[in-house]
Parts: structure tokens; sequence; C-alpha cells
């Protein structure tokens, strides 16, 4: 899925050469942290963080169809330092916008869009029937569409954006409605919001604790 980001990966990196350059040192403790970073990861994959003396960092990363950066504060914590994301990312949003009835035996269908009214594939959904097992798929660009055939009533649906982790609330449905549309305002998908997250030393570099993971990265010489 390609969202169009303001400051991606591609120009972090190719910037990275001036700004290290550019940046300048202050000499006390928290010199130390100050540099450029790569993430520990596969072949497939590739990311950078910068830990300037000014307190401030950047941070990308590219993973498959994920696309990832960030940029914010770093400050001294008890073991380390912590990021945090600045300003404050706004979570992506999922609407329902229609929800037609239809007959009880005929087809469900599910469309998510763009405020702009493009499709949107690859669209999880969680359907909850009354009676029946829930019913799970994605969308393509025109949406999902059942076969007719059971008779049923929908209770309520969830959807999500399986790549960047963005899940909507449960959507209670109509009685009688088989016709969803639904749109997803992206906002700021694919900024990482790291809020206050802790940073601590390697052998070799540092590593994140960030989403109950950790990001692991090596001092770049």
């Amino acid at each position: 899925m390609d969202y169009v980001h303001t400051d991606p990966m591609r120009h972090l990196l190719a910037s990275t050469a001036l700004l290290l350059a550019a940046a300048p040192l202050s000499a006390n403790a928290e010199e130390d942290w100050v540099g450029r970073y790569a993430l520990v990861t596969g072949p497939d994959a590739a990311g950078e963080l910068q830990i300037k003396a000014d307190g401030s960092f950047r941070f990308g990363m590219v993973a498959g169809a994920l696309d990832l950066w960030a940029k914010g504060r770093w400050t001294r914590a008890d073991r380390g330092i912590v990021l945090r994301t600045e300003p404050r990312p706004v979570a992506p949003v999922f609407a329902l916008v229609s929800a037609k009835p239809g007959k009880r035996d005929g087809p469900l269908s599910v469309k998510v869009t763009r405020p702009n009214g493009e499709g949107i594939p690859g669209i999880d959904f969680h359907i909850v029937r009354d009676g029946l097992e829930p019913v799970h798929g994605y969308t393509q660009y025109d949406g999902w569409q059942s076969e007719p055939g059971e008779d049923s009533r929908v209770v309520s649906i969830q959807l999500s954006e399986p790549i960047y982790d963005a899940i909507s609330p449960v959507f209670d449905v109509p009685a009688n409605a088989r016709d969803f549309t639904f749109t997803l305002t992206p906002n700021d998908m694919g900024v990482a919001d790291f809020d206050n997250a802790p940073a601590e030393r390697t052998a070799d570099g540092l590593w994140i604790n960030w989403r109950g993971g950790e990001l692991r990265f090596v001092r770049q010489k």
C-alpha cells in the first residue's frame, strides 16, 4: 500500500553524510550517544538512526511494503536515553460511511476507500454474524463480496490495515445492513510513534525497546 510520506526513508539515507558533517559535537558525556547507527535486520530490510548533538534524532526503516520514518528529541534516562517523536503523530482513522440494507440471504459486501473515493486493497475485515461463524477476508480495489445464500444478520464489523497495524473500532451496524462502505484517513500512517521509547547501549551500538520488541542497531564508523 503506497501512502505518501513527507519525509521518506530514501531522503533520510541520501542526506546522512551532510547532516552528520554539519552537526557539532558537544563536549560532555552525552556526546557518546551522538552518531549514525544501522539497523541489524534481514536482507530485505534496511534502517538507520541518527542521534545528533543538538538533542534531535532521525529514524527510517524499510522492510518490504513497510516504510517507517520519524524525527524528534532524545534525552538522557537512568540507563540510557529515551526517544520521543515530535510532533506527535496522528493515528489513522477508519469511519463507516454507509450501511445499505439487503436481503438476509443476499451477498455481503465491504469496500474501503481513501477520503478521495479511491478503493484500498488489502484491508482485513472481521464480520460477526448472528448465529453463524464470523467471516474473515480482505478487500480488493473494488471491495469484497460474498456469495449469496446464508440467511444471517450482521452484528458488527472490525477492520485492520496489517502492514502498519492500524485497527478500527468494532462497528455495530444497523439491522438488515449488508452493503458496507468505509473510509480510511491515513493521517500520519508511516510515522513511527516513539513515545519515550528507551534505548540502551550494546557492545557495538544500541537497542530500542519499541512496541513490545527490540530494534537493534550497530554504530557506523
